[in-house]
């Protein structure tokens, strides 16, 4: 849903200026099989729910108004670590007190406003509390309240990319609001600015297509029928009748279709009942299992097209019989397919029922696996790295860390100081040799892994007395072993340390956690869970100071699987 602020709603990449029009964008991600041989419908149909009937074939359907990313452009935390960005909107995120983040408070000082919605305060709205000298901050700073999940209805997402709808469970908390209603506000706003006033590329702004209002409030159904796609041409989007697509095989690249994000089309698909929520794939709540394997595919709506195990078609062999019985998803019958899951690859073609082949991965143009692949962010073949701060040498190809992680680590803003000197883990682990490593683990011999909740689920918290009650701020999880050694016990405070910061919070002894063989030695790893609870109650996670400055290779967040420490009593 355009969530990654580097791509464009749909899962599609967002043009640069190097792609000046719709065939040059078409050329650089078009893929001639798979999944991204959908892309030309999918970018196509999205611009026409943008733009309505401003969208034509005669103006690229609105590409020139979208906005245009550089060209090998930075990522998300490198325009705000430079000053690229002049201004942020975040929604239910905390940049300052997520500890895969790996943004300071100075960094959020570069920008010249910020719009914070969230359920509670949090520690980025705040950021001028935690920077040298707040007099010279001139960021201004909008904190508008919004409610939290189950304080408003739509749909949810989950894990396993499973959606499901749901009405509001209670009532908002003092005058927070839904972000619907915050967007379909600022957009009246902004609109109205650019039709008295004018401005800089008004078209944009003035042609957009804004029919999602009921009742002077956007309406979430027809936000919805935008989502799942529909044909424009057989629609009355004004009488509620609408020809909505079952999938994204329904998609055309010619201005026929209408979808705001390709990948969920299919969830929102009855046009009998275009307007019930509980009539909707998404709405489903039966719980019949048929496989047996915990599918339970009338169950909400999984993305894309309701597949719950991607990869489907590899249950099977290749004459399309399964390779175990007992787990059976699809088989080919001889004339057709017969399918427990939603198949994740194509069975009809033109109402012709496809044979059996080989491809069974449709997330790549050639639609089988790959032992090497050129386009992995974190390198071409599978392999084990050890994280950028280990007590363990990798045994397994002897190379220290993952060369790709120090390369992004080396580049990522935040990894140099203002001597232009890298973090000091990265620059380590750079050298020839390890000799410095060793000293590190010397010092800091102890394996620290984070588990600590980030937005909203801080935000919850922080207004829940009951949830604040189970967990009132961080602590120290360890095993019975690494107390005894340094004689601590369940409630005791300590400090986690190393040469980036240190954290003081209260120790949980628990048989969780055990000691593991390292080397020759006993090793010895903590959890360091939970949030605190600071001012006003804005929940943030602390343990993010003491990470290494490394941005993963793959999710373009900071690298805070696990580092080195070492614990002392408070």
């Amino acid at each position: 849903m355009g969530l990654s602020p580097d791509m464009f709603c749909g899962d599609l990449p967002w043009p640069t200026e190097s792609e000046t029009t719709l065939q040059a964008w078409l050329e650089a991600h078009t893929e001639p099989a798979g999944a991204g041989s959908l892309r030309p419908r999918a970018l196509v149909s999205a611009l026409r729910e943008w733009w309505g009937e401003e969208a034509a074939f005669d103006n690229d359907y609105g590409y020139d108004w979208l906005p245009k990313a550089p060209a090998g452009g930075a990522s998300f935390s490198e325009a705000l670590c430079t000053g690229l960005l002049q201004g942020c909107f975040l929604w239910g995120a905390d940049l300052v007190g997520s500890a895969s983040s790996g943004v300071t408070a100075d960094d959020v000082g570069r920008l010249a406003w910020l719009v914070v919605t969230d359920g509670s305060p949090n520690l980025t709205a705040t950021f001028w509390e935690r920077v040298e000298d707040p007099s010279q901050q001139q960021t201004t700073v909008f904190q508008l309240p919004s409610v939290l999940g189950f304080e408003k209805a739509g749909i949810r997402a989950s894990g396993g990319r499973l959606l499901q709808h749901a009405e509001a469970a209670v009532e908002p908390a003092g005058e927070s609001r839904t972000d619907a209603a915050i967007i379909g506000d600022m957009w009246e706003r902004v609109f109205n600015l650019y039709d008295t006033k004018g401005g800089t590329a008004t078209d944009p702004i003035l042609k957009a297509r804004w029919d999602y209002v009921t009742s002077d409030s956007i309406d979430l159904v027809k936000v919805a029928w935008a989502m799942n796609g529909y044909v424009v041409e057989d629609s009355d989007w004004g009488g509620g009748e609408l020809v909505l697509l079952e999938g994204a095989d329904g998609l055309r690249a010619d201005g026929s279709t209408a979808c705001g994000a390709a990948f969920l089309a299919g969830l929102w698909s009855n046009g009998a009942s275009a307007a019930d929520a509980a009539e909707q794939p998404v709405g489903r709540r039966d719980g019949a299992d048929e496989s047996g394997l915990g599918l339970f595919p009338g169950w909400g709506f999984t993305w894309p097209g309701n597949v719950r195990v991607r990869g489907n078609r590899a249950s099977a062999n290749l004459a399309g019989q399964p390779w175990v019985r007992e787990r059976n998803l699809l088989t080919w019958e001889g004339e057709s397919w017969a399918c427990i899951d939603a198949p994740d690859f194509p069975i009809l073609r033109d109402g012709r029922w496809l044979e059996p082949d080989n491809q069974a991965f449709p997330g790549t143009w050639e639609q089988v696996g790959l032992l090497v692949s050129d386009r992995l962010g974190d390198g071409p073949v599978p392999e084990h790295y050890e994280p950028l701060e280990s007590p363990l040498n990798n045994r397994l190809n002897g190379a220290y860390a993952s060369p790709v992680l120090l390369a992004a680590a080396a580049k990522m803003p935040g990894a140099a100081g203002d001597d232009g000197a890298v973090d000091a883990a990265v620059a380590d682990a750079l050298a020839p040799d390890y000799s410095s490593m060793q000293a590190d683990r010397a010092a800091y011999p102890i394996a620290a892994v984070i588990n600590g909740a980030d937005g909203r689920d801080g935000a919850r918290r922080a207004l829940s007395e009951t949830l604040a009650a189970a967990e009132p701020g961080c602590f120290v999880e360890m095993s019975a072993s690494l107390a005894r050694i340094r004689g601590l016990a369940t409630g005791e405070w300590v400090r986690v340390f190393n040469e980036r910061g240190s954290v003081e919070a209260p120790v949980l002894v628990t048989d969780r956690i055990r000691p593991f063989q390292c080397e020759d030695n006993e090793g010895h790893y903590v959890c360091l869970n939970g949030m605190t609870l600071g001012d006003e109650g804005a929940a943030a996670a602390v343990w993010g100071v003491l990470a290494p400055a490394a941005e993963s290779p793959v999710g373009a967040a900071r690298d805070v699987k696990g580092f080195l420490v070492d614990i002392e009593k408070a």
